[in-house]
């Protein structure tokens, strides 16, 4: 008999942009295709990094950054939301259907509530 898996926590170590946001991706992808419950990961920056939301300008943020984008990678995120400065920071990503957890709808009040 299988056993059931309802959620998950990730405690993952430091990667860099593109590594943090490509998990982040199959993660996303992955909850919907196996309709995970909920998926919560933990992970760092292995170095300065900006990520950009989906509906951002990158190269309108790079001129924005200009002092900081010579030391620091540019991501784009796969959600939206406003441009995050990473470096030693706590990042986390939280993947759940909105049908689950229905306080997900308002991103702002998400944060405060997960």
């Amino acid at each position: 008999m299988s056993e059931i898996i309802s959620h998950r926590l990730i405690l993952d170590t430091s990667h860099s942009a593109l590594t943090n946001m490509a998990i982040d991706e199959v993660l996303m992808r992955d909850q919907k295709e196996c309709a995970w419950p909920l998926t919560l990961r933990i992970y760092f920056w292995d170095s300065p990094a900006l990520s950009v939301g989906y509906f951002q300008n990158i190269q309108t943020i790079a001129q924005m950054f200009q002092c900081v984008q010579k030391k620091t990678n540019i991501v784009r995120r796969i959600t939206g939301g406003g441009t995050v400065l990473h470096g030693k920071d706590i990042t986390f990503s939280f993947c759940a259907h909105v049908k689950d957890f229905p306080f997900l709808e308002n991103i702002k009040d998400s944060y405060f509530k997960v």
